[in-house]
């Protein structure tokens, strides 16, 4: 297994771009050269996932993990000091790694980058020993070979489907490249926030133990339309 080695921090983000604080001599995966992240064996999975940036919103944090399923500019300050943050997070559970948007237009090298700069974040906060889930996204199957280097088989990932439920085809690319990550890593627990279709759900019960966690905006909307199926059924009366 080869490992990266840079002579000072100023090297690391010169040649790198990687964040200040990441160990070196740590171990990197594959041809693209994936920092490594070891395995979650935890028994336990977060009872809810929590925006970084919105972490007051939960009661008990030992028990919730942290996502960034947000807006890329919105956690720029974590990508590029993620040591700043450990204190903020430490409290809670678990810590997802940073989910930044790969683009249909960016060049591969490009999204090769950005997934080793998340595992990147991971592995320092790894070694901080925080519970780091690596969260994984693709814009095709091309990208899976990288996306899943250094990460161990039979663990726990995390995905989403937000932007990939409106449209057909989006959908298509996330169950296409969801089938080949199950068969590559073979997770024992998957943390999905989004929302599952029948379909997704019988791909994913029949592969691993799934968990799903909504947002608060798709929370809001399942509760209004209890609201309003509790409705119509008085008025049958």
């Amino acid at each position: 297994m080869a490992h990266l080695y840079t002579h000072s921090d100023e090297q690391l983000v010169m040649y790198t771009r990687f964040p200040v604080g990441y160990p070196v001599g740590s171990p990197v995966d594959g041809v693209w050269q994936v920092p490594v992240l070891d395995r979650f064996n935890g028994q336990t999975v977060p009872t809810e996932l929590i925006a970084f940036d919105d972490r007051s919103r939960t009661f008990d944090p030992r028990n919730a993990g942290i996502h960034f399923y947000r807006n890329d500019s919105k956690f720029a300050s974590v990508l590029k000091n993620p040591r700043a943050w450990v204190k903020a997070f430490m409290d809670f559970g678990y810590v997802l790694t940073p989910d930044i948007s790969l683009g249909d237009d960016m060049p591969s090298w490009m999204r090769q980058h950005i997934t080793c700069l998340s595992r990147a974040v991971g592995v320092i906060w790894q070694q901080r020993g925080m519970n780091v889930i690596p969260s994984l996204r693709w814009r095709s199957n091309e990208d899976l070979p990288f996306v899943t280097a250094g990460i161990a088989a039979g663990g726990t990932i995390a995905i989403s489907n937000y932007g990939f439920r409106s449209e057909l085809s989006e959908r298509m690319i996330f169950r296409s490249g969801l089938e080949e990550v199950l068969e590559i890593l073979q997770p024992e627990k998957v943390l999905l926030y989004g929302s599952a279709d029948p379909n997704l759900r019988a791909l994913l019960d029949d592969k691993t133990d799934l968990f799903v966690y909504q947002s608060p905006i798709d929370i809001q909307r399942s509760r209004a339309q209890v609201i309003e199926d509790d409705d119509a059924a008085w008025k049958l009366f």
